[in-house]
């Protein structure tokens, strides 16, 4: 046995919560007759992403999980900053 403790407690010990978020997904709906022509227009992207309580930043996506993932991708150096006043901040 190498001494060291296991089992949740330890793990515990170990973490330090270093920023937390909360996004919020909106269902835009089915894709509207304008959108149909594919030639004119790419996919309907059916859901829109935003950060709560910052709705300047939004993303879209074909899923709930693409729409979040696309605005921690294409936004993170904004909110890393965010985030990192909020750390700060506590």
């Amino acid at each position: 046995m190498s001494g060291q403790r296991s089992g949740p407690d330890a793990r515990e010990e170990s973490r330090v919560l270093v920023c937390e978020g909360r996004f919020v997904v909106y269902d835009r709906g089915l894709e509207p007759a304008w959108h149909k022509d594919r030639r004119l227009y790419g996919p309907w992207w059916r859901y829109e992403a935003e950060l709560a309580g910052f709705e300047a930043v939004r993303e879209l996506g074909t899923s709930p999980w693409e729409a979040v993932y696309r605005l921690v991708a294409n936004h993170r150096a904004l909110l890393a900053r965010r985030w990192s006043e909020e750390s700060v901040a506590r």
